[in-house]
């Protein structure tokens, strides 16, 4: 992953041109939480996951569209720190990812290698990270794969039942 740059910010202006994304998460819409997972991992249960907020009435359809069947790469940019949100619930205890999603470029079709790789290997780069700074990621094999209904709690047992619900 690679911090980004003129020409990958050109590429995500490209792609979130094409598809109709770019809103910051935070905006006045009410927040809608979306699973984002390797699908074809996820089923034997080596996958791991991380959490995208939507906010935009377009998105949060056709992120609901997604769950029901379909695939598109997520495209988002994301910062260090960890917001309460953010973590794998496909591992034992649901824990969270030091990083988070500060905003949502679209859904689409395919990306630069620039911005590939898992969870996991973005927890593992964010210790490198300056407080601030901002990644793209778009993890080739990860599509949204459940909707966390209701509002995202932060009390374990509460993660817990989703874990139940949408873990494997």
């Amino acid at each position: 992953m690679k911090q980004k740059g003129f020409s990958v910010s050109l590429v995500v202006l490209l792609i979130t041109t094409l598809a109709g994304g770019g809103n910051p998460v935070g905006s006045q819409t009410p927040t809608a939480y979306f699973l984002v997972a390797n699908p074809d991992l996820m089923l034997i249960g080596l996958s791991d996951s991380y959490v995208l907020p939507l906010s935009d009435p377009d998105d949060i359809a056709f992120a609901r569209q997604l769950v029901r069947g379909g695939f598109r790469i997520v495209s988002a940019s994301v910062t260090v720190g960890s917001d309460g949100i953010n973590r794998d619930m496909l591992a034992p205890g649901t824990p969270e990812w030091s990083w988070h999603v500060t905003e949502f470029h679209g859904f689409v079709e395919a990306a630069i290698e620039l911005c590939d790789g898992t969870p996991t290997f973005t927890e593992g780069d964010a210790q490198n990270w300056r407080e601030g700074e901002e990644w793209d990621i778009c993890y080739w094999n990860y599509t949204v794969v459940a909707e966390i209904t209701d509002t995202v709690p932060v009390e374990r047992s509460t993660w817990g039942m989703i874990k139940l619900l949408f873990g494997s």
